[in-house]
């Protein structure tokens, strides 16, 4: 049997997928797949490189699931976040960049090493267990009302051998409040959250592979409350953080201003509204 070469290939993606991305995203995504099937990741400039046949199948079995508009982290089955590689599937929304540097901005201005950190809406774990990584000292517990989630990110804790705790709790339910209660013992605590902050009415700009193929518990909002998230966890917040105490939450860049003054006026001292690496208002930062 010939085998098919690198070139040959990454032409038949190119031609298929033309439609569905812009010419850098499908340049990035042969890379990604190539790399993953095939040992490595510039196909275009190793053109006449024999691929084998099993990886050839696996080539063409990716190409097809991309071609129906599945997320390419979903069609490798893994994502690389804060330096961990993650498991990822339809379980859990796919970690984007701004989760990324949210941790990275946590880990490098927390201005203490955490007793206990709650990441509320875990999904995939993705927060928890990278602040568990950076803060290996640290009681860390990821909470999340999907119980499916939840699994997902069990599986990553153990595959990475992050001892991570996993809790349900609906955050708009009445257990979130006691829950952090329980949680949270004494000061030098941190609470972070990414819930679910676009509204329904952005899915018909969305990329239909979002739209599609993500849960959409994880990622929607209702149009008429934005903040509601926000709100029941600073209600949570307020019975149980002590002075000192931080808070990090992830928003929509249109709504960012409204959460960080919903924030304020929960009654943490010191609130911060910070701009993402896009230049939109992205995260609050704020101070029991």
């Amino acid at each position: 049997m010939e085998m098919p070469t690198a070139g040959a290939l990454a032409a038949e993606y190119r031609q298929a997928l033309q439609p569905l991305y812009s010419p850098g995203e499908l340049r990035a995504i042969i890379r990604m797949v190539f790399a993953s099937r095939a040992g490595f990741s510039f196909p275009e400039l190793e053109p006449e490189r024999k691929i084998s046949p099993q990886d050839a199948a696996s080539l063409h079995r990716d190409l097809a699931r991309l071609a129906a508009e599945e997320p390419v982290q979903y069609v490798l089955g893994t994502v690389l976040f804060h330096g961990l590689t993650l498991k990822v599937d339809p379980r859990a929304l796919i970690p984007r960049p701004e989760t990324e540097e949210l941790v990275e901005r946590i880990a490098t201005s927390l201005p203490f090493v955490p007793a206990c950190i709650v990441d509320v809406g875990t999904g995939s774990g993705c927060i928890a267990l990278a602040l568990k990584n950076a803060y290996p000292g640290a009681r860390v517990i990821g909470i999340d009302k999907s119980t499916d989630a939840l699994a997902l990110a069990r599986e990553n804790g153990e595959a990475l051998g992050l001892p991570v705790e996993w809790a349900q709790a609906d955050a708009l339910g009445a257990e979130l409040a006691p829950l952090l209660q329980r949680t949270v013992q004494g000061p030098g605590n941190l609470l972070v959250s990414n819930p679910p902050y676009v509204p329904r009415t952005d899915a018909a700009e969305m990329a239909p592979q979002v739209v599609a193929h993500e849960p959409h518990a994880a990622l929607f909002v209702g149009e008429d409350d934005p903040q509601q998230f926000y709100r029941a966890i600073c209600q949570a917040a307020e019975q149980a953080l002590h002075p000192g105490d931080v808070l990090w939450l992830e928003a929509h860049y249109r709504h960012a201003p409204a959460t960080a003054a919903l924030v304020l006026d929960a009654g943490f001292s010191t609130v911060d509204l910070l701009r993402d690496s896009s230049g939109n208002y992205r995260y609050i930062h704020a101070v029991w």
